[in-house]
C-alpha cells in the first residue's frame, strides 16, 4: 500500500472528519473510496466517449429498422 500526504483545507478536513465518523469509517477509508468512486467517474467518461467515437450511423439506423413498430406493454408505458 502507498502512503500519499495530501494538503487539504482546515475546513475540508474538519468536515472530512465528521463524515467519516458518521459512517462509521475512518479517514482513509472515506478517502481511498471517494478517490475510487471519482476515478470510475472519469473512467466511465473515457469509455463512453471512445464508444462515441466507435458510432456507426448506419449500423444503429438498420438496428433501430429491426424493432417491431409496436406499442409498449402496458407496464412499460408512460
Amino acid at each position: 500500500m502507498n502512503l500519499a500526504t495530501v494538503a487539504i483545507p482546515d475546513s475540508l478536513f474538519e468536515r472530512l472528519k465528521v463524515i467519516a465518523q458518521e459512517q462509521q469509517v475512518s479517514v482513509d477509508q472515506f478517502v481511498a473510496s471517494a478517490v475510487a468512486e471519482k476515478m470510475a467517474v472519469v473512467e466511465s467518461e473515457g469509455y463512453i466517449a471512445r464508444r462515441a467515437n466507435r458510432a456507426d450511423e448506419k449500423k444503429y439506423l438498420e438496428a433501430l429498422d429491426k424493432i417491431p413498430d409496436a406499442a409498449p406493454a402496458e407496464y412499460d408505458a408512460l
